[in-house]
């Protein structure tokens, strides 16, 4: 068997946390054997050997990374310095990462990016449409497209 994917969860609601994680395996194409899951809400992120996975996913979470630092919770930092100590490996290496929703911030606030809540969004879906030219473009690189 190849590497697993490993899915990095903070989320701490059972049902939340299981349908993010199966909606991952779906979208992600992935078997329950090709990922390895990991829920941090309460532990923190320990420390993680890059070479054992395929790469990283990372899920959401109940954070907002634009609170102010005096208003976070001990397991919030916790889980943030853990990040950034992460990320920093993944991008020595190279290393296959994505992060979805505050995967997506911690990723964001790893590479100095402003993080604010101005321009936020429900949770939900997007709706992504390639065109004709677009998907030319594409076309030499293995790719599945959803409808």
């Amino acid at each position: 068997m190849s590497k697993p994917f490993l899915i990095i969860q903070l989320r701490p609601e059972d049902e939340t946390s299981d349908n993010e994680f199966a909606k991952i395996l779906e979208f992600g194409e992935l078997q329950s054997d090709e990922a390895q899951r990991l829920r941090i809400k309460t532990c923190g992120l320990p420390e993680l050997d890059l070479e054992s996975y395929a790469g990283i996913i990372v899920g959401g979470s109940p954070f907002y990374l634009s609170t102010p630092k005096a208003e976070k919770s001990e397991i919030q930092l916790q889980i943030e310095q853990g990040f950034m100590s992460l990320l920093e490996g993944i991008r020595q290496r190279d290393f296959t990462f994505l992060g979805c929703c505050s995967g997506n911030g911690l990723l964001g606030a790893y590479c100095g990016a402003s993080i604010s809540r101005e321009y936020g969004e429900p949770v939900g879906g997007a709706t992504v449409i390639l065109t004709d030219a677009g998907k030319r473009k594409l076309s030499k690189k293995p790719m599945r497209f959803f409808s």
